[in-house]
């Protein structure tokens, strides 16, 4: 096992899983001992008390990801508009999505989300925007059953019910210095593959 590690503090960090050669899975190359572009890796938060999954997706992908929503932080372009509250990003976009697809609509809705995702996947949305002087990274739950309707014996759960429990799993921020190192770290990576 190979772990690329970002620390946010002394107990909690994003992390980049690399399988182990043997393991390893490439989307168009034979595998090898070395990194390469196309390999399938996985990207975790993980702090003193869990481990989540971010992404599944060739490491390429993860590490560019990074470092254009960095860059772009780094500027202060990712402000929240003043209706979202930091930490709770996450939250208005369950609203929203749930709102249009009861209602049938479209909207911009995906192009003002799109601004500040990191990461998505279907039942974990990882935000990345500014607060003040800061960025901030937020990772949220999404309502399961949006775009897929329960399985044959799924314990199903309402929206207003996923909604009433809802809580974002994880919440932090660093400043820009923090930013710059990952981003370096990010980049130097990239440069190799």
């Amino acid at each position: 096992m190979h772990y690329i590690d970002f620390s946010i503090s002394k107990n909690n960090k994003l992390s980049i899983y690399i399988p182990p050669f043997p393991e390893k899975t490439n989307l168009y190359y034979k595998p090898s001992s070395e990194l390469q572009r196309f390999d399938e890796v996985k990207i975790f938060y993980v702090d003193k008390n869990k481990k989540i999954l971010l992404l599944f997706d060739i490491v390429y992908e993860i590490l560019f990801r990074l470092s254009i929503c960095l860059e772009r932080a780094l500027k202060n372009n990712l402000t929240l508009p003043c209706s979202v509250k930091e930490g709770l990003l996450g939250k208005k976009f369950n609203i929203i999505t749930f709102n249009e697809i009861e209602n049938d609509e479209s909207s911009d809705t995906d192009d003002f989300f799109s601004k500040y995702w990191l990461f998505s996947d279907k039942e974990i949305q990882t935000w990345i925007y500014n607060v003040e002087e800061k960025i901030c990274i937020e990772i949220s739950p999404s309502y399961k059953w949006f775009y897929q309707d329960p399985k044959p014996n799924e314990k199903f759960i309402s929206f207003q019910s996923f909604m009433e429990n809802y809580k974002t799993f994880a919440f932090f921020c660093i400043d820009k210095e923090t930013a710059k190192k990952w981003k370096q770290q990010y980049d130097s990576i990239l440069k190799e593959l």
